[in-house]
C-alpha cells in the first residue's frame, strides 16, 4: 500500500508551492536567498517534486484541459496562446526548478553511490521530459545542465534517450554501493518505496511506447507485450503516481485549480458544457461528483468550447470543479468558497486505470486481441470508479449503478462495426477518467483523434479556420540565445507521433 500518500506535505515544501493561483508563480529554489546553494538531497528531492507537479496541475492543465474540451479558460479558448503564457512554467518551475534540481541530487548521489536517489531522479527526470517532448516537441535534453545554452535535439530522438534513461534508473535500484543514504519520507509520492518506482517506470515505459505505436509499430508491439507479460506495473489506485496536496490555507497548500476557483469570487475556470453533454448523454454517474453547480437551481451553468460569449458577471453561479478532480464541494448549494470542500486531493499522473486502458488499446490495435482488449477496457473502467469511490467523506456510487454503466460500455463494444469504433470507446472512457489532468486528454486527442463526440465548432480561429493546436509555444525567452529553437515550428506543427 502507498502509505505516504496522505502524509501532510511539510513546511518545506509549502513555501515552494503556489504562491497565487492567477500568476502560477513558484519560488526559484535554486536562486531564493532562503535557500542553500550546496542543499542536500533529501531537500532537492520534495522541492523538485512539488515544482513540477504543480507546473503541469495548474497552468499546463488548464491549457491542455481547454484544447481538449474538459474545462475553458478563456485565456485560451480560441487557441491564443502566447510564449508569455508558458514562461514561468517552463522557467521556473521545469527546467530552472524541478529538472535543475533532480540533476543536481542525480550527480550528488551519483558520487556517494547512494542509488536510490539517483533511480527515483532519473526517472522523474524521464517523466518530466516526456511530458514536456508531448507538449513542446524538440527539446535541449542531453546538454541540459551541462551547457548554459543547451542545443535543442529533435524530440524522437529525445524519446529514445528517455527509454534508455528509464532503464538507467530501473538498473541502478539494483546496484552495489554505498545506499546508506535512503530518501525515505523525503520522497512525497512514495516514500523511498524502490518496488513503487520500479512500478512507475515500467508504467512509464509502456505509456510512452503507446504513444509511439503509429510511428514505429513493431518496437511499440514487442516492447509492450514484453511489460504486459513482465506485469511489473502499476495496477492498484494506491501504486498510483500522483502527488498529494492536503488542505494547509496558511501557508497555501491545496490542490492548484482548487485555490484557482474556490477561495477567491474571480474564478480563474469555466467548466466545459461540451464535457458536460458527453457525460450527461452517457448518463454517466460520475457527473455530481466531477462538476458542481453553484446557481439556485442546480443546474449546469458553463460555456462552450470556442464560442464568441462569455457567461457574464457569473462567478457566483458558474458550475465549478467538483471532489473530484480537485477536493471541491460535493452536492452543495449556492456559491463556493474557499470553506467548500478542502482541496486535499491528488494531482494524478499514471493511475492503474490509465494503464489498463493503455493495455486496453495496444491489445486492440498492435496485436489484434479484442478479447484482452476487452478485459483491460473493462478493468480500466472499474479502477476509475473505485479511485472516484476512494473519496473520504463523499458517499461511494451505487454498485449496482456502476456495474450497468460499464456492462453497457462493454456491450457497445462488443456490438461495435469496427476496432476504431472500438477505440473511440476505449479513448472516451480514459478521457472521462482523465479529468483534471489535461495534458494527457490532449495527448490522446491528438495522436487518436477521440473522444469523437461531441465536435465543438471553433470560432474566430486566429491560427486559420478548421486548425486546432498540436503542441505549446516555447517560452519567449528561449529565442535570445545562440541555441534557439527552429522559429518554424508552430502551434499547428505536429510532435513526431501526432501523425492522425
Amino acid at each position: 500500500m502507498k502509505i505516504f500518500k496522505y502524509i501532510k506535505v511539510s513546511v518545506l515544501m509549502v513555501a515552494v508551492l503556489l504562491a497565487t493561483s492567477c500568476s502560477d508563480d513558484f519560488l526559484d529554489v535554486n536562486t531564493d536567498p532562503n535557500f542553500p546553494a550546496d542543499a542536500t538531497s533529501d531537500f532537492l528531492l520534495p522541492a523538485a517534486q512539488a515544482q513540477y507537479t504543480f507546473a503541469f496541475a495548474g497552468v499546463l492543465s488548464r491549457i491542455t484541459g481547454t484544447l481538449s474540451k474538459q474545462i475553458v479558460n478563456t485565456r485560451y479558448d480560441r487557441w491564443d496562446i502566447g510564449r508569455t503564457d508558458v514562461g514561468n512554467s517552463w522557467r521556473f518551475d521545469l527546467f530552472g526548478g524541478a529538472l535543475k534540481d533532480l540533476e543536481t541530487v542525480i550527480e550528488k548521489e551519483t558520487e556517494a553511490q547512494n542509488w536510490d536517489f539517483v533511480g527515483i531522479s532519473k526517472l522523474q527526470k524521464a517523466y518530466i521530459f516526456s511530458v514536456m517532448t508531448d507538449l513542446w516537441g524538440d527539446l535541449p535534453f542531453s546538454e541540459f545542465g551541462k551547457e548554459t545554452f543547451p542545443m535543442y535535439q529533435d524530440d524522437a530522438e529525445v524519446y529514445s534517450l528517455l527509454y534508455a534513461l528509464i532503464d538507467e534508473a530501473l538498473a541502478d535500484f539494483d546496484r552495489d554501493g554505498d545506499n546508506s543514504f535512503k530518501p525515505g519520507n523525503a520522497d512525497l509520492v512514495y516514500g523511498g518505496d524502490v518496488d513503487m518506482w520500479k512500478k512507475m517506470g515500467n508504467s512509464l515505459k509502456l505509456k510512452l511506447y503507446n504513444q509511439t505505436r503509429m510511428v514505429n509499430e513493431a518496437e511499440s508491439t514487442t516492447q509492450i507485450n514484453q511489460l504486459i507479460a513482465q506485469g511489473n506495473l502499476i495496477s492498484s489506485n494506491d501504486e498510483n503516481f500522483d502527488f498529494e496536496y492536503n488542505d494547509s490555507q496558511s501557508p497555501e497548500n491545496r490542490h492548484p485549480n482548487y485555490v484557482a476557483d474556490y477561495p477567491k469570487n474571480s474564478r480563474e475556470n469555466y467548466m466545459s458544457a461540451v464535457f458536460n453533454t458527453l457525460l450527461t448523454n452517457l448518463a454517466d454517474p460520475r457527473l455530481p461528483y466531477y462538476l458542481e453547480n453553484q446557481n439556485s437551481g442546480d443546474t449546469f451553468e458553463g460555456l462552450v468550447n470556442g464560442s464568441m460569449s462569455t457567461a457574464g458577471n457569473d462567478d457566483l453561479t458558474r458550475t465549478v470543479w467538483g471532489v473530484f478532480p480537485v477536493g471541491g464541494r460535493f452536492g452543495g448549494t449556492g456559491p463556493v468558497d474557499g470553506a467548500s470542500g478542502t482541496g486535499d486531493i491528488p494531482y494524478r499522473m499514471i493511475t492503474s486505470y490509465m494503464v489498463q486502458f493503455i493495455i486496453a488499446e495496444a491489445e486492440l490495435t498492435l496485436n489484434n486481441d479484442p478479447a484482452a482488449s476487452e478485459a483491460a477496457f473493462r478493468l480500466g473502467m472499474e479502477e476509475a470508479f473505485n479511485e472516484v469511490n476512494a473519496l473520504p467523506n463523499i458517499p461511494d456510487i451505487d454498485a449496482a449503478v456502476v456495474t450497468a454503466y460499464i456492462d453497457a460500455q462493454i456491450a457497445a463494444f462488443n456490438a461495435a462495426a469496427n476496432s476504431e469504433e472500438q477505440l473511440d470507446l476505449i479513448i472516451t472512457q480514459k478521457y472521462i477518467s482523465l479529468f483534471g489532468n489535461g495534458i494527457e486528454a490532449f495527448t490522446d486527442f491528438r495522436r487518436t483523434g477521440y473522444p469523437s463526440e461531441p465536435q465543438i465548432d471553433q470560432i474566430n480561429d486566429p491560427l486559420g479556420e478548421g486548425v486546432f493546436p498540436r503542441r505549446l509555444p516555447y517560452d519567449v525567452d528561449e529565442f535570445q540565445g545562440p541555441n534557439p529553437p527552429d522559429e518554424e515550428i508552430l502551434l499547428q506543427t505536429p510532435v513526431f507521433w501526432d501523425v492522425n
